[in-house]
């Protein structure tokens, strides 16, 4: 008996756009639980690749980030980054930068032939032709951001209409978020 396309188990990717996330759940009120991001979508399927994409300071510089990206990497993530640059600004101000949206796009297109699902912590809107590149392909896309209709909407109205679904952090609170362990 032939085996049919849907009862083949999905094949999924987890991509964390790390700072566009950051946002995401401060707009939302909670912190990200990983291990259970982990967990939710392996319950879903075969998790093929997990990658959390961030852009960190130079390791002489302390920053918060790198206790996460620690933990990531002991805890089933793959870590992609780069060092974030200084430049100066039109205005005369020195600005950070460091988007990972390159390489978000190549990991994603790397991959497409060997997954069935990208799921995609993100809200933004250059991702938009991605995801219809993706869908072409026959991949479903997920978009998890934060929605809402105040100042505080982090994702792109381009970009969730786009994907074969949205979900919304507020609403999936109890599934991700990070709870204070209690002393």
């Amino acid at each position: 008996m032939k085996q049919t396309e849907a009862a083949l188990p999905k094949r999924i990717a987890i991509f964390v756009d790390g700072s566009n996330l950051a946002a995401s759940a401060r707009a939302a009120g909670f912190r990200i639980d990983f291990a259970k991001v982990l967990k939710y979508w392996q319950d879903q399927g075969k998790v093929v690749d997990a990658s959390y994409f961030t852009a960190l300071p130079s390791k002489e510089v302390q920053s918060p980030l790198r206790t996460l990206t620690d933990w990531l990497q002991y805890n089933g993530w793959v870590l992609v980054t780069k060092e974030v640059k200084d430049h100066l600004s039109s205005d005369g101000i020195f600005r950070v930068k460091g988007n990972m949206d390159v390489e978000i796009a190549v990991k994603a297109i790397l991959l497409s032939d060997r997954i069935t699902d990208l799921v995609l912590f993100s809200g933004d809107g250059d991702f938009t032709c991605l995801v219809e590149e993706l869908q072409r392909k026959g991949i479903v896309v997920t978009v998890v951001s934060h929605f809402s209709r105040g100042d505080d909407c982090q994702i792109s109205d381009d970009l969730r209409r786009q994907s074969n679904s949205f979900m919304d952090l507020k609403r999936h609170r109890d599934s991700f978020e990070l709870k204070r362990r209690e002393k």
